[in-house]
């Protein structure tokens, strides 16, 4: 055999060499991307299946250090200041949120504990931990977290026509912010909102719900509504 077949022999073996190598490679690369978007597929499927996260349940105390904490005042009034029903307002009872192995995300303190419980408004705590430390509560998650932390059937019911077993078709929310003087009922800035339980404090926000006369009074106080 001449050299110039032994060269064009030794070519054409390299090229078929070279040729075999990039099919592997097609195909190693081809099975990489099934790999790939066999995975993505699978946590999708997974991800949309998955039940969403309870940002409202009892985190464990030793879950981890607060990250959110921000706080707001809250009054519910029934009837009207001096009006000519005795009910006045629906009480917060202390320490909602709190157990011995857990604590909610939402939460009251004690009347013991300075400048919590006033003449009319609570303060209410957010005190989230890590992973629920971005989600930003609302007054609706803070009605949940009183029901459950007290073994009701239901969340306090919270919407446009009333509060617990109070229904009215006047039923407000009242956001003050600034300076405030709950007792002669004055404050620097007021709004109303209608976003209830959708409605998100602000740090520092006075929230006012009130049901005012006249209403009606349901005999179960945490009755979902259909």
């Amino acid at each position: 055999m001449s050299k110039k077949v032994q060269k064009r022999e030794k070519q054409r073996r390299r090229l078929a060499q070279e040729v075999a190598a990039r099919k592997r490679s097609r195909k190693l690369f081809v099975r990489v991307i099934a790999v790939v978007l066999l995975l993505l597929a699978v946590g999708y499927w997974g991800a949309t299946r998955a039940p969403p996260f309870d940002y409202t349940q009892c985190f464990p105390t030793r879950q981890g250090p607060i990250v959110q904490h921000s706080h707001f005042y809250l009054f519910i009034q029934i009837g009207t200041r001096g009006g000519s029903l005795n009910l006045s307002f629906i009480a917060l009872p202390e320490d909602t949120g709190l157990q011995s192995s857990c604590t909610w995300p939402v939460r009251t303190y004690n009347k013991l504990t300075p400048n919590e419980y006033g003449q009319y408004y609570t303060r209410v705590h957010i005190e989230s931990p890590f992973p629920a430390s971005e989600h930003r509560y609302n007054l609706a998650e803070w009605f949940e977290v009183w029901g459950a932390h007290m073994s009701y059937p239901a969340p306090l019911y919270f919407g446009p026509d009333g509060i617990s077993y109070y229904r009215t078709n006047n039923f407000e929310m009242l956001v003050h912010r600034g300076w405030a003087d709950p007792v002669n009922d004055t404050y620097e800035w007021t709004s109303r909102s209608y976003a209830f339980g959708a409605y998100t404090p602000a740090d520092g926000d006075y929230i006012e719900l009130k049901a005012p006369e006249p209403y009606t009074t349901l005999p179960e106080p945490y009755v979902v509504k259909p």
